[in-house]
């Protein structure tokens, strides 16, 4: 899971403007799962994972990033959260 995470993600490291850490992809990967996989949220419309929704997810993530400054996880200290950015 770990080559197959960092093989979707490595193509924006060029464009991150910092450092790329797969330990951070995957801390943003399960939160993302969360979301799509959990039977005790609510669904989230339009993101079911038979249709399709991790990926939307993923290309969401890919395009967003970048212009974050930093690593998705919502639990980051500062200001507005990159959840609230996408939401």
């Amino acid at each position: 899971m770990r080559e197959y995470l960092d093989l979707e993600f490595r193509d924006i490291e060029q464009i991150l403007p910092f450092d790329y850490s797969l330990e951070r992809v995957i801390d943003d990967f399960i939160l993302l799962a969360v979301f799509v996989g959990n039977d005790f949220l609510p669904n989230l419309p339009d993101l079911h994972i038979h249709e399709n929704g991790l990926e939307r997810l993923f290309d969401v993530y890919k395009k967003v990033l970048p212009s974050l400054g930093r690593s998705y996880n919502p639990f980051f200290p500062r200001g507005l959260t990159p959840f609230e950015m996408v939401t």
